[in-house]
């Protein structure tokens, strides 16, 4: 086990509405782990890590049984009243992402709300600060 192949099973994964990006992110924050500890990309990983990135494996084959209804309406959902689109988002050191959901209600006030689209990202190996000046004329 490479960072090679750690990178290629991770990048091999497509899914551009982000409902898998929380699982993702574990994987790809081992590849910054080991990124960090300048692992050549041949060497094989630390035991430590290869527990870790065996774990991840293990669950690899449960996404198989995801079933996701793309239609963002109920089907027996009656005639809608309003439609809002909330999105939330949040960051950390390790970490950031946002995820939008469309909340709908109907003339009789049931409310049905679905996930539209998430993101995940790392945070940058090297940390980005916003430095804030003011200039005195």
């Amino acid at each position: 086990m490479t960072r090679r192949k750690v990178l290629s099973v991770v990048s091999s994964l497509f899914e551009p509405l982000g409902f898998i990006a929380p699982f993702v992110m574990k994987a790809k924050l081992l590849l910054q782990e080991l990124c960090r500890k300048k692992l050549e990309w041949d060497n094989v990983i630390d035991e430590q890590e290869r527990v870790q990135w065996l774990r991840w494996l293990e669950d690899l084959p449960k996404l198989q049984v995801l079933h996701i209804e793309r239609c963002v309406k109920s089907k027996d959902f009656g005639e809608t009243k309003s439609v809002q689109l909330h999105i939330f988002s949040d960051g950390s050191r390790v970490g950031y992402g946002a995820v939008a959901y469309l909340r709908f209600v109907d003339v009789f006030n049931t409310i049905h709300c679905n996930f539209v689209m998430g993101k995940a990202r790392l945070a940058p190996i090297h940390e980005v600060t916003i430095i804030c000046s003011s200039y005195l004329s």
